[in-house]
């Protein structure tokens, strides 16, 4: 295969993926409406930007929660209801109303990242936490992921069904964390090492991925700093969310197999990262191969959120590959719910893409990060292959690529691997 071209680093503010080409095009450009409840100086600061983005923003500003509310139930549509906390009145209450009101916006709060009461109050009922004081350009930058990936990928329908949801799932607090510190320009190997080894059982599965055969070492590797500096900043952030987004959370034990799920998108994660380093991809897109795995199937614990769906019917979702029940019981499947979330997370549009082409289907061409997907993804559950006989046994690469040769040619008659 193509050796995937790197270009200039993707934008890095919350997710952060090395940019590779996604097979697909990403279509118009949509104007975002964008409801803002701020002091008058971050309003007028803000709007000002709007310029600079060629039209492709229009801010409404609110007062107050009523005023917000009116311009949600008046407007056509609105991406995102953006919230300084502190401005408008109880900010609980009006993310909740914004909810049952116009549960297709994107909620973003603007708040003191020390504030913990807060955080905890408004948990599950926002999409994203920016701190203060506000970076307008990390805020924009996440804007325009929402208005980018929801003008390009989802049906409005799936943008509801994900913001009815009582209680959103959130990016784990430890890869947050890591992501912040990673943002001050004076980070360290050191300081990220002691954040890791606060949690051990995060410890041990850096080690525990370090010292197998996919790394090849001689020797034993017990330290957290040198398992960062073998990994790789973006790998070790990509393993932190591995293990946070499958922690069991109230609100979806009711019918999903976490354990199966976890499990599932851990395999495939690592299968991809396999096929990437084996077609000679740089560290950055290894990665951020192994990235779009993790996330693959994270719609999931959206669905297993949605209320009055009985455990007897939504329950054989996790063992079935068959995206029209999905779409039958739930409104749509895992990945088109997943690309949404993820937009509102802030990741790149190339995972976003990678995932949400899960879905629709078609040709793939075999030279991005939604071919390594689907490739993993048809070796790890079809196939049942296991990543790691890959790296161990260099006999079995015959089959793999006549397995791969077939599957490209399933998808497209004229992709060739």
């Amino acid at each position: 295969m193509a050796v995937v071209e790197q270009g200039a680093r993707a934008n890095q503010f919350r997710a952060g993926v090395a940019p590779v080409s996604s097979g697909a095009p990403l279509g118009a450009v949509e104007v975002a409406t964008i409801v803002l409840v701020a002091e008058p100086d971050l309003t007028v600061t803000f709007r000002e930007m709007e310029p600079a983005r060629d039209g492709r923003w229009q801010v409404q500003p609110a007062p107050n929660a009523a005023t917000a509310m009116t311009l949600l139930g008046s407007l056509p549509n609105v991406d995102a209801l953006v919230v300084q906390s502190g401005v408008g009145g109880s900010l609980e209450e009006m993310l909740e109303q914004a909810r049952r009101r116009s549960p297709h916006t994107a909620r973003i709060v603007l708040a003191d990242p020390a504030d913990r009461e807060l955080a905890l109050r408004v948990d599950g009922l926002i999409h994203q936490h920016l701190p203060r004081p506000v970076d307008l350009e990390q805020l924009a930058e996440l804007i325009e992921h929402i208005r980018s990936a929801s003008s390009v990928h989802l049906r409005d329908p799936i943008k509801t069904l994900v913001g009815q949801i009582d209680r959103l799932p959130t990016p784990p607090t430890m890869f947050q964390r890591l992501t912040s510190m990673l943002d001050d320009p004076d980070w360290s190997i050191v300081a990220l090492a002691r954040e890791i080894s606060e949690d051990v059982g995060l410890t041990g599965e850096m080690l525990k991925l370090v010292n197998s055969s996919f790394y090849g070492l001689s020797e034993h590797v017990a330290s957290t700093e040198r398992a960062i500096a073998l990994l790789g900043i973006d790998m070790t952030r990509f393993v932190v969310l591995s293990n946070g987004v499958f922690q069991r959370s109230a609100g979806f034990e009711t019918w999903i197999d976490l354990d199966r799920l976890a499990n599932r998108s851990q395999r495939v994660a690592l299968m991809a990262r396999v096929l990437a380093h084996r077609d000679g991809q740089s560290l950055d897109a290894v990665a951020s191969a192994y990235l779009v795995g993790i996330v693959s199937e994270i719609g999931l614990l959206v669905m297993a959120r949605l209320p009055d769906i009985p455990p007897s019917i939504a329950a054989p979702v996790n063992v079935s590959t068959y995206l029209g029940a999905e779409r039958a019981v739930f409104g749509g499947d895992r990945f088109e719910v997943g690309a949404h979330l993820l937009s509102t997370w802030g990741f790149d549009e190339a995972v976003i893409d990678a995932v949400q082409r899960q879905s629709s289907g078609g040709p793939i061409e075999t030279t991005g990060l939604d071919w390594y997907l689907a490739a993993a993804r048809h070796l790890v559950i079809d196939l049942s292959m296991d990543p790691a006989e890959l790296v161990v046994d260099r006999t079995v690469d015959e089959v793999v690529q006549q397995a791969l040769r077939a599957f490209a040619a399933s998808m497209n008659d004229d992709v060739a691997v």
